[in-house]
């Protein structure tokens, strides 16, 4: 098709990973990014879910969207064969599109236009649905403002790195300052160390986590996921312990890239919440992200979207700056998905697609 405002070509290509090197070259253009949409955060996912990780690039040479995905096939276990088909998913945490366009009216429509070539390639590859977690700081989830299926998830916290530590101080609850001031009576050591001895303290500490919270088999991660996280993002990645009487009793796995610092993994042992472990050490990594030369560093969200979630007003008592977390949904085939839907036992009239909490519902 004709280029916005120009005779340029526009074309969605698909970029594979082994273009590596071009698109990171791509993403050094875009002037708002993040790590999730990085090549190497890309090719973790895809050697630990086995799911081919890949870019959609729409435009040109000299301005463009690139939007990182994963082509996850869909299997049901049924007799019918569904391997020629598959759906679309955003990195975790983030994704969404990235892009080098300035002018806001030229980025509508070159958006709109990539969202008509982007129903062509889904009907010619056999992409059944899509599903995508936008990156908060980006605000990437405006582009699809005016689409169906942008549903508001929860809100998450961050800091901004650019104030000054004071002024970064004393936006802390007092709730915050009084269990720092505990910790730090208590004795408790916050440090650093990426070697590989203490990544295996970490893994087993996280571990016991996510034993503790029943979580999916999917959040474990195993010991070649995070050798290959610290092997790839050696200098974006710092591994904190808080000790106390010679015991790691939290710890946690900072991933930052692009000046945004995330708080990406923890685990901590309930036995010592009393002596606050978290607090100093939330507070001992925004001192160390401010001195690295960070911009930001998100906290995250709560465990549900309640705005009464523990989690999230733990991390609130650190800042009073919020984003808001939307994920985008949409059914491509819908002929397809009903078909799906109902080998897995569904009935049409309980089908609630676009608007399922769990999405897609075949899978459930």
């Amino acid at each position: 098709m004709n280029g916005i405002g120009s005779m340029e070509k526009y074309e969605l290509k698909e970029l594979a990973l082994e273009e590596s090197a071009f698109i990171e070259n791509l993403i050094e253009q875009c002037p708002r990014k993040d790590v999730h949409c990085h090549p190497s955060y890309v090719k973790l996912f895809e050697d630990y879910t086995k799911q081919q990780g890949f870019y959609l690039h729409y435009g040109s040479e000299k301005e463009f969207l690139l939007i990182p995905y994963f082509r996850r096939p869909i299997q049901l276990g049924a007799s019918k064969d569904f391997s020629e088909y598959a759906d679309l998913v955003s990195p975790w945490y983030f994704g969404g599109p990235v892009h080098n366009i300035s002018n806001e009216n030229a980025l509508q429509k070159l958006f709109s236009n990539y969202m008509n070539e982007l129903g062509q390639y889904c009907k010619k590859n056999n992409i059944v649905t899509e599903f995508q977690r936008f990156t908060p700081l980006l605000q990437n989830h405006l582009l699809y403002q005016h689409h169906p299926g942008l549903f508001y998830d929860r809100k998450i916290v961050y800091v901004d790195l650019t104030k000054d530590l004071e002024t970064i101080y004393s936006e802390y609850t007092r709730h915050a300052r009084k269990n720092i001031n505990k910790a730090t009576r208590n004795g408790l050591r916050v440090y650093s160390d990426n070697s590989q001895a203490s990544l295996s303290q970490f893994l087993e500490i996280y571990s016991e986590s996510m034993k503790r919270k029943n979580a999916k088999q999917y959040y474990y991660f195993n010991d070649l996921f995070f050798n290959d996280l610290f092997t790839r993002f050696k200098d974006d990645i710092k591994l904190f312990h808080v000790e106390y009487q010679g015991n790691i009793i939290c710890s946690t796995i900072e991933l930052g890239k692009y000046q945004i610092l995330h708080d990406y993994l923890r685990g901590s042992n309930p036995d010592y919440f009393i002596y606050r472990p978290n607090d100093i050490l939330v507070d001992e990594i925004i001192r160390w992200a401010k001195n690295a030369g960070y911009n930001y560093f998100v906290l995250g969200g709560g465990s549900s979207s309640s705005t009464e979630d523990p989690l999230l007003r733990f991390k609130q008592s650190f800042s009073p700056l919020e984003a808001n977390f939307y994920v985008y949904k949409k059914i491509h085939n819908t002929e397809k998905y009903k078909e799906l839907c109902a080998l897995k036992g569904k009935q049409h009239s309980d089908l609630q697609f676009e608007n399922a909490q769990f999405f897609p519902e075949y899978l459930i």
